[in-house]
Formats: structure tokens, C-alpha cells, sequence
């Protein structure tokens, strides 16, 4: 729903560690859009009252992994990388205490999540990036893992020849070995990505500029106000006034969620029963002539249709609340012989 299958990673980790759990399902695969055009010749999907029909879905046709013309849309990109049955993820270098990567990475660990197959029918390969551009390449070998196995593979030694200047990247690639009856030879199965030295820039939080004077909070003269740098507050509720000498409102706190397309069907259906219900209800007879062999608030099938022909449902008779003491035992425990 929405914009994409967001959140499936965390969801699709669980389903791996607890063989108990499910969960992931494609619900939606396809938009239900019809191929139009404008006036002018533009193409266009239809759908959701583009016809001019009162009754209609809305977008709820139209949030599946491939668009109308059966083209991959980037939820369908998503859930792919989420579901790889292989797993290609760095190791090696020294980490921190926490599993960051604080030196080069030397390795990777490939892990075969099939259920019944090896990774015989797999080749991987392997690239070495520098600000986009590739420096080295080649085949990275890997033994063919059973279902569930993992192994640690080194990387190759990349020459330390003239690079572009930038950030050096990893990629790791499982390819289809020979072709299949569902994709051809060369087929991206999982990929793997990261960079070859760890990030040190956006490894810890920002340090204050030198020259970020801290200033002591002032009351004004009328005591009204609270002056705190540029800044100017209420000493009532500390809302901010002024900033830099021009006049704003708030900021203010507001926890407020955009509503999702099922929050805004849910607050809908709670306001108003659908149109065509209250049509179908407005038509039906208050009193419907019974058919032959049927009982009064059931159809000729024997199942219930009294609201649909008028009738009242009969009400379910309160019957009286009977309670018993149990006996107790001498330690006043409940005696099982009763």
C-alpha cells in the first residue's frame, strides 16, 4: 500500500530467525489501471473514477509491485532485494564494540537461505568502484553451500594504481550460471554493496563550531519575555516570539500523521455506510412475499436473509445468571471433589 512495501527488512529478519512466523505476503501485484489518452495524445492509466462513475475504489486498484503495463515499479525492486535467498554481507577488517566497521573490509559472507538447493547453479562476481567508476573486476569463488550454510570468502587484492578521487565501493553479484526456464544466464539473484573503508566523517556526531558562544538567558524589562541569543520567548509558555528581530509564530509541537489511504477509508466507512448499500436498502421491500417451502427470516436456501427481506431479527432472550460457591478445603483452597 502506499508508496512502496516499507519496513518488509525488518519483518523478513523475523520470518528467518522464527520458523513459526509468516508473513510478507504479496497482496497486490498488479495495478488495475486501463491504458487512456488526453485530448492532446498524452498516455495515461485510467482507474478510480476517471470514467465518471460515482462508485469506485480510488487508488486501492492501483497499489501493486508492477504498473499497468506490467513494468517493475521500485516497491517491486524493494521486495526483491528483501526476499534474495542469498546473502552477501562484508566481514573482516577490525569493528567496534558495537559491529561498525572501523577498518577495510576484507571478505564477505555469502549464506545459501534456499530450502533445497545449492548454490551450485550461481556464479559471483565481484567489482571494485572509485566514485562511480570501475578499477577492477573479476569472479569471486564460492563453493557450493548447501541449504543453510554460510562461508567467509576473501575479497582479491585490488593494485594501488592511480584511482579517481572519491569514495571506493564493493559490489557482489549472484548471477545465474546457464539459463532457465524462468530467466537467462547472467540473471542478477542477490547483490551485495558497501564501502571499502568505513565512513569516518558520519561515524560520530557533529562537534559545535569554535565560535558558538553559549550566552546566558535574560529576562526583559517588563519581565514578558526571555532573550536567548537571537532569539526572543514568551516567559509565560515559552513559545518563540522572534527571531533575529522579525516576528514568528512558534514553533509549536504537532504530532500530526499525514492519514494513509486505509485510515482514510476506515474514517469514511465509519462516517457513512457505502452509496450503494443505502440504495439497495432504500429499494427492498418493507414486506417480501415468502417463497415456497421457505420459513419466515430464512430464504429457499435455508440461509438467514431476514434483514434483506424487512424482517426484524429476533431478539436473544437474557437468560438468568446463575452463580455457585465452590467448596473449600480446611486450608481454604477449592476442594476438586466439588
Amino acid at each position: 500500500m502506499g508508496n512502496g512495501p516499507g519496513g518488509l527488512s525488518e519483518y523478513q529478519r523475523l520470518f528467518e530467525r522464527y520458523e513459526r512466523c509468516q508473513g510478507g505476503f504479496v497482496g497486490e501485484w498488479i495495478d488495475h489501471g486501463i491504458a487512456r489518452h488526453t485530448a492532446d495524445g498524452t498516455p495515461y492509466f485510467a482507474y478510480g473514477g476517471d470514467f465518471g462513475e460515482e462508485l469506485h475504489d480510488g487508488n486501492f486498484v492501483c497499489d501493486g509491485l508492477l504498473f499497468p503495463d506490467r513494468t517493475p515499479s521500485p516497491g517491486l525492486v524493494e521486495y526483491k532485494k528483501v526476499i534474495e535467498p542469498v546473502r552477501i554481507a562484508p566481514v573482516g577488517g577490525p569493528h567496534d564494540a558495537d559491529g561498525t566497521a572501523t577498518g577495510p573490509v576484507s571478505g564477505v559472507r555469502i549464506s545459501n537461505l534456499h530450502d533445497f538447493v545449492d548454490l551450485a547453479h550461481l556464479t559471483f562476481r565481484w567489482s571494485y568502484e572509485v566514485a562511480g567508476e570501475a578499477v577492477a573486476r573479476g569472479e569471486l569463488a564460492v563453493p557450493p553451500l548447501a541449504p543453510g550454510e554460510s562461508a567467509d570468502v576473501k575479497l582479491p587484492l585490488v593494485e594501488s594504481t592511480p584511482q579517481p578521487v572519491g569514495k571506493a565501493v564493493w559490489t557482489v553479484r549472484a548471477e545465474l550460471a546457464t539459463d532457465t526456464p524462468w530467466a537467462s544466464a547472467g540473471h542478477e539473484v542477490a547483490w551485495g554493496q558497501w564501502l571499502a573503508e568505513p565512513d569516518t566523517a558520519a561515524s560520530g556526531p557533529l562537534a559545535a563550531p569554535a565560535s558558538a558562544a553559549r550566552s546566558a538567558p535574560r529576562t526583559s524589562d517588563d519581565g514578558r519575555t526571555i532573550l536567548l541569543g537571537p532569539g526572543t520567548f514568551d516567559a509565560g509558555t515559552g513559545v518563540l516570539r522572534s527571531l533575529c528581530g522579525q516576528p514568528v509564530v512558534g514553533p509549536r509541537l504537532d504530532v500530526w500523521r499525514a492519514p494513509t489511504g486505509q485510515r482514510r477509508g476506515r474514517s469514511l466507512a465509519a462516517r457513512r455506510p457505502p452509496r450503494h448499500r443505502v440504495a439497495a436498502r432504500r429499494a427492498a421491500p418493507h414486506a417480501a412475499p415468502h417463497h415456497a417451502g421457505a420459513r419466515r427470516g430464512r430464504g429457499a436456501d435455508g440461509r438467514g436473509q431476514g434483514r434483506a427481506r424487512g424482517h426484524r431479527p429476533r431478539a436473544v432472550r437474557r437468560l438468568p445468571l446463575v452463580r455457585r460457591r465452590l467448596p473449600t478445603a480446611p486450608d481454604g483452597q477449592c476442594d476438586p471433589r466439588g
